[in-house]
């Protein structure tokens, strides 16, 4: 019998570490060579035609390519969420500043994987939507790179009757999806 409560211990112990690691993660590399990244495989490649959370739509980005959360299908309240990267047609100073259209929420500055990035977090809300997007910027080989990741949600009272909303476990594990492409972004040259 103990060695049966041994074992149970075991299983239990190491299952949500199983599950949290998920199925290996695959490598993405830009077409021109300048970057790569790691993402799950669970996210959805929604590069063409580049849409709503798979761009910055308030600056002069061209989405290069994006990963999005694939849909709840139980829960309308979830309206997308996507990491992209993107080439910012800028010069330096613009690069590193705001977009006037951003409704700024915070600004800060990050490594990532040794590169200094600066962050914008922007919100958004309108006709029982809201949106919250982080906006990673860089200036790097005289080009400006926007690395973002975006999360909108509807309201559930547009919805009659009431529906399932996300839960914190639904968005944490939508965010850790997202930002493991951020996390693993290195530049190659």
């Amino acid at each position: 019998m103990r060695k049966v409560r041994t074992l149970l211990a075991l299983w239990l112990t190491a299952s949500p570490i199983a599950l949290a690691a998920g199925p290996r993660l695959r490598t993405f590399t830009s077409p021109d060579g300048v970057f790569r990244f790691r993402y799950s495989p669970l996210l959805v490649d929604r590069t063409a035609p580049p849409a709503g959370v798979c761009a910055d739509t308030a600056s002069p980005a061209t989405t290069i390519v994006c990963f999005a959360y694939p849909e709840f299908q139980d829960k309308p309240t979830f309206g997308g969420a996507a990491a992209f990267v993107a080439e910012v047609d800028e010069p330096e100073d613009a690069c590193l500043a705001a977009s006037h259209y951003w409704d700024i929420r915070t600004v800060r500055e990050t490594q990532i994987n040794g590169v200094a990035f600066k962050v914008f977090h922007v919100s958004d809300a309108w006709m029982s939507h809201s949106q919250e997007s982080s906006f990673y910027r860089v200036f790097h080989n005289t080009k400006c790179y926007e690395l973002g990741v975006q999360f909108m949600t509807v309201s559930s009272g547009a919805f009659d009757p009431a529906v399932k909303p996300l839960t914190r476990r639904d968005r944490d594990e939508v965010d850790r999806r997202l930002n493991e492409i951020i996390l693993s972004f290195r530049f190659l040259r």
